[in-house]
C-alpha cells in the first residue's frame, strides 16, 4: 500500500521539527524502497510542493525533502514499491490556493470528465484519480463559499467533501483509499475502509552534536510544542 501522512504543529520552532518528532512513528521504513515520494507544505498562506518521482530507498528521500521545510503543516506521499513509473504531475500531494491534498489512491482516472469551473480546472495538470477528486472537492468548496479557510467551519467542510465524493462516484471515481486534506492550521482525515492512525506530540527535546570528545550538551526543551500526525502506515504491512 502507498503511504500518506499529514502533520500539523503549533509553531515553526525549527525547520525539521517534523522529522525530529514524528519520523520514528512512520513505518514506511518497512518498505525496502518506494516508487516515488512527494511533499506538500504551507508557507504562510501559500501551498507549495516538492516531489521525487523516481524509485528510491525507504523513507530517507521523503525526510530529505522535508528536512528544511519551516512549516506548521506538512503532507506527504510514499508510493508503494513496484508501481509503474509516474510523472511529477501525477504524484501526490496536490495543491490549490491554500489547500493541500494527499491520497493513497494511485489509479489513473478513466471515468467520464467532471465539469469544473475554469479557475479550478486550469490547476488540473495530471491524469490521476486523486487529483481529479481533489479538484471536485475544491469545486464543492467554491459552491459552499469556503475556499478561504478562515471563512470555513468544519461542518461545512465535511458536508462539501461528502458532496464531492458523491459527484466523483457518479463519474467513475469509486476509490476507498484514505486521504488527508490540510490547510495552514488544521487537517482533516478522510477514510472509508482502510484505517488512518494518529499520534499527538506534546513537547520535545533537541540534542545538539557534541562539540568535542566527552562533551555532553544539554538538551534544548520545547515544552509548549504541540503536533498531530495522521498516517495510514501500519507496522509490518505491505
Amino acid at each position: 500500500m502507498s503511504h500518506i501522512l499529514g502533520y500539523v504543529c503549533s509553531d515553526q520552532v525549527s525547520p525539521n521539527s517534523f522529522s525530529r518528532t514524528c519520523s520514528r512513528s512512520l513505518s514506511c521504513t518497512a518498505h525496502p524502497d518506494s516508487s516515488g515520494v512527494g511533499l506538500g507544505w504551507m508557507q504562510d498562506d501559500r501551498s507549495l510542493l516538492r516531489n521525487h518521482p523516481k524509485p528510491s530507498p525507504g523513507l530517507s528521500p521523503f525526510l530529505s525533502l522535508a528536512a528544511d521545510v519551516p512549516s506548521r503543516t506538512v503532507v506527504g506521499h510514499v508510493r508503494a514499491p513496484g508501481l509503474s513509473a509516474v510523472s511529477g504531475a501525477d504524484l501526490a500531494p496536490f495543491r490549490f490556493k491554500k489547500w493541500l491534498w494527499v491520497s493513497a489512491d494511485v489509479q489513473v482516472f478513466q471515468g467520464t470528465p467532471i465539469p469544473l469551473p475554469d479557475h479550478i480546472k486550469q490547476n488540473l495538470h495530471g491524469r490521476s484519480e486523486s487529483e481529479w477528486l481533489f479538484h471536485v472537492v475544491m469545486r464543492e468548496f467554491a459552491k459552499a463559499d469556503v475556499l478561504e479557510p478562515s471563512d470555513a467551519d468544519h461542518q461545512t467542510i465535511v458536508d462539501a467533501v461528502r458532496s464531492a465524493f458523491r459527484v466523483a462516484a457518479e463519474h467513475g471515481i469509486t476509490s476507498t483509499a484514505p486521504a488527508i486534506l490540510a490547510t495552514n492550521k488544521w487537517m482533516l482525515g478522510l477514510r472509508r475502509e482502510d484505517p488512518l492512525l494518529y499520534r499527538v506530540v506534546s513537547g520535545y527535546e533537541i540534542y545538539d552534536e557534541p562539540a568535542f570528545a566527552g562533551h555532553k550538551p544539554k538538551p534544548r526543551n520545547f515544552p509548549t510544542f504541540r503536533a498531530a500526525l495522521l498516517t495510514n502506515a501500519t507496522a509490518n504491512k505491505p
